[in-house]
């Protein structure tokens, strides 16, 4: 169900809007939308807000950010950005932030373990091939990271294919000068840093040796993360102490790097008065925030992720969590920073194939973020953690127990370079231009991508002309919106064709294909609400039924007042209860795309039967395969048609 296909009639000042919005053309969305001021969607409104403040008419966006407020369509990044409109102490913005913090930031649960998504990126996914590290041994070795410009650029180890790394290990063996004698009796593996070299064309190693005894002590070591701009190295270390399960407690280090003949101070970034630990430091140097995970108090169980603001001078002010968004009741461990508004964790929860699984978190305002799983390969049934992905090589890095791997926690690397691909779109005409924003060719073949590996989320992409329209004209920019212009009333049907382009790869050339629709009347209207069928214990939709969508699709957006609901049902085998789940996905999957392509979404609602309404009840009375199908169906049922 990755068909586009919208309906515009008459085209007005707000598609016109929309489209010079998406286009930077803010000073001509603002006076398109003025115009239609009364009769703007919370989107729009929205839109305007944002261009006022690109503009920096920060009265004007005040304003119309409250009127948004207002709304109960509003959510977080409304809220805190109407907040940061107002001055920081005033009652007003405080009341705003409190409303913010008590939400969660909506997100689309498009990643039910039976849906399209889910089944694509967990188990069809094969966009990257991960390698073992060629030092994997039978023991542990984890916490792969790669070292920025620490050896001499002259150096030929400086090849592009010849990487220097720190990891940890349980595996090696001290030399004399650093052979341990741990204080501390515990279960857990002693653990130390290493630093390697590895070339990653030929596979193979070149330098593998544990830090010296300066930095490796009689204690437990950790993760690492090596701070460039500030030349300090941060780590996991235990205290001299155990907590009351006899286990290792941790405390997050620093010390300056490469060290100093005359002085070197190893000292803990936080002090440690009760039975915690922090650990795993990940650090954005241009916010200057450190992210770590600890199980302090006040936390939502387990290990949750903090960032507390760092320098060269040390800690500034006290640890935040980092919120309902990320935190769960299971354990978040493991982050790294991508770039500022990308953080990288692991964690326990739901949506993961196994036990520690990978997630993204990409930042939409202050400390408020997006999350998703990243599927397979990264996922696997076992603890797969510890993800690191440089920006400007997409070298990356994970560990993982999973099966197949030398012994214990193994490290991985890979190359991340998504292919780009794109989806055939279909739009309605009527009797004016076209006019496609926000709903562009781009908007499916993001998604198709993103379902399969969700780091093609950092990866640019422009939208390239191929073909042009044989019986019109039509504009096309490089974020995928549109407009198209048929040379006369007796053009029923065109095409043009694009391709889409990213610095790894690119498409074929992808189809658009355009057709004229006309108003029709009540009785004809039905014929655009014929049923949709489901093959058994399925929500997924047949891709026979799709153009039925569509045309739903087209009567919601020719008739702005109509109001639709959708009615699910299933046959009569199994029981009530699934039933009545699998009817209600039904219901759902064709509710979210539908909502995805029409305007003023809350015209369209959706409910799940179930096995209510079937015929013929008696499972001893056969029923023929012909008459399961018919029950396995959505019907539309239509309100407010004018």
């Amino acid at each position: 169900m990755l068909n586009s296909c919208l309906v515009i009639g008459q085209t007005n000042s707000v598609d016109w809007a929309d489209y010079y919005y998406m286009n930077n053309k803010f000073s001509k969305a603002i006076e398109l939308y003025e115009k239609s001021i009364d009769s703007l969607n919370i989107d729009q409104e929205r839109n305007l807000a944002f261009a006022y403040m690109k503009l920096d008419m920060k009265s004007n966006a005040s304003s119309t950010f409250r009127s948004i407020s207002d709304n109960q369509l509003a959510g977080v990044v409304d809220y805190l950005t109407f907040a940061q409109l107002l001055p920081l102490d005033s009652k007003l913005s405080k009341e705003y932030r409190e409303k913010a913090r008590r939400l969660k930031v909506h997100q689309d649960d498009i990643l039910e373990d039976d849906s399209l998504v889910y089944k694509s990126r967990f188990y069809n996914s094969t966009s990257t091939n991960l390698k073992s590290f060629p030092n994997n041994t039978s023991e542990d070795e984890f916490g792969a990271i790669m070292v920025p410009n620490l050896y001499n650029p002259s150096d030929h180890y400086n090849d592009k294919n010849q990487i220097e790394f720190y990891y940890v290990s349980s595996n090696k063996n001290p030399s004399e000068d650093i052979k341990k004698l741990k204080r501390i009796k515990s279960e857990s593996t002693i653990y130390n840093i290493a630093n390697g070299l590895m070339d990653t064309l030929n596979g193979k190693i070149i330098r593998d040796d544990l830090l010296t005894s300066k930095i490796n002590s009689v204690l437990q070591e950790g993760p690492v993360v090596y701070l460039n701009n500030i030349k300090k190295l941060l780590l996991t270390r235990s205290i001299e102490r155990v907590d009351s399960d006899k286990k290792y407690q941790l405390n997050i280090y620093q010390v300056d790097y490469p060290l100093s003949e005359n002085k070197i101070l190893i000292e803990p970034l936080f002090e440690l008065k009760e039975n915690y630990s922090n650990m795993h430091p990940t650090y954005d140097s241009e916010r200057e925030w450190l992210y770590f995970s600890s199980d302090r108090p006040g936390g939502f169980g387990g290990m949750d992720l903090y960032r507390v603001r760092y320098n060269r001078n040390g800690v500034v002010g006290k640890p935040e969590n980092m919120g309902i968004d990320i935190n769960t009741s299971s354990d978040e461990v493991f982050p790294f920073v991508y770039s500022d508004d990308v953080l990288f964790y692991s964690s326990n929860q739901k949506l993961s194939l196994g036990k520690l699984d990978p997630f993204m978190a990409t930042r939409l305002i202050e400390n408020r973020w997006t999350t998703e799983p990243l599927g397979t390969p990264f996922s696997s049934e076992e603890d797969d953690f510890s993800f690191f992905l440089d920006s400007k090589t997409k070298l990356g890095f994970i560990s993982s127990n999973r099966k197949g791997g030398k012994g214990k926690d193994d490290n991985y690397y890979f190359v991340s370079r998504p292919l780009v691909k794109g989806l055939e779109d279909r739009y309605m005409f009527g009797s004016d231009t076209l006019v496609i924003s926000f709903d562009g060719v781009l908007k499916n073949d993001e998604f198709l991508m993103l379902s399969e590996d969700p780091l093609n989320s950092l990866v640019d992409k422009q939208v390239y002309l191929y073909q042009t329209p044989n019986a019109g004209s039509v504009n096309l920019k490089a974020n995928g919106s549109f407009w198209y212009m048929p040379k006369g009333p007796e053009v029923k049907r065109d095409t043009f064709s694009y391709y889409l382009e990213s610095s790894y790869s690119k498409t074929k050339s992808i189809n658009v294909y355009l057709k004229r629709v006309e108003p029709v009347t009540e009785p004809e209207i039905e014929f655009s609400f014929r049923p949709i069928y489901f093959e058994f214990d399925s929500a997924d939709v047949w891709k026979k039924y799709v153009d039925r969508i569509d045309e739903v699709i087209a009567a919601l957006n020719l008739y702005p007042s109509m109001e639709v609901k959708i009615k699910a049902y299933t046959d009569r085998r199994g029981k009530d209860e699934y039933n009545i789940r699998l009817s209600d996905r039904r219901s759902k999957s064709i509710v979210a795309y539908i909502k995805s392509k029409i305007k003023n979404s809350s015209r369209i609602t959706g409910v799940g039967y179930g096995e209510s309404f079937v015929k013929i009840k008696d499972m001893s009375t056969m029923v023929s395969k012909e008459e399961h199908q018919k029950e396995r169906r959505v019907e539309f049922e239509i309100n407010n048609f004018q």
